[in-house]
């Protein structure tokens, strides 16, 4: 579906999903005279002006969302590379790899709060994720990250 969505709604054919729906609209119309385009005339897109922009609008914003959940990912994952090379003596909350530690979860936890309100259909899998990282962060920020 993700991939669906981020192609633009192309279906298998490849072709943009308006050209099929012309398409389909001839060949309805072979088959019932007198209904000039009774797919396109049910399309989000004719039925409400500016749907098509507003939906490359909302998959460029989705993008852009991924973009920063790859950055903050990675991010992540080189504070707790930094994290592995510390003793437990030296890996206080004041230590700044745990400060980053608590600042790359509460970014993790930003992320995919947004993109729960972006993307409602995966949203209660990214509340889960927001949830799980902001509880990582409020952990580190007060105990430490091997309390």
């Amino acid at each position: 579906m993700l991939s669906w969505v981020h192609d633009g709604r192309r279906n298998r054919s490849g072709r943009s999903g308006s050209a099929l729906a012309e398409n389909l609209d001839a060949w309805a119309a072979r088959d019932a005279p007198g209904t000039s385009r009774p797919v396109t005339d049910g399309l989000d897109a004719v039925r409400f002006p500016g749907t098509a922009q507003y939906e490359a609008h909302h998959r460029d914003r989705v993008a852009g969302l991924h973009a920063a959940l790859a950055e903050a990912l990675q991010g992540r994952g080189e504070a707790w590379e930094e994290l592995n090379a510390l003793t437990d003596e030296d890996a206080g909350v004041d230590h700044p790899v745990t400060v980053r530690a608590v600042a790359a979860c509460r970014t993790l936890a930003s992320v995919y709060r947004d993109l729960a309100l972006a993307e409602p259909g995966f949203a209660e899998e990214y509340q889960g994720e927001a949830s799980m990282f902001t509880d990582a962060a409020d952990r580190f920020a007060e105990h430490g990250p091997f309390a």
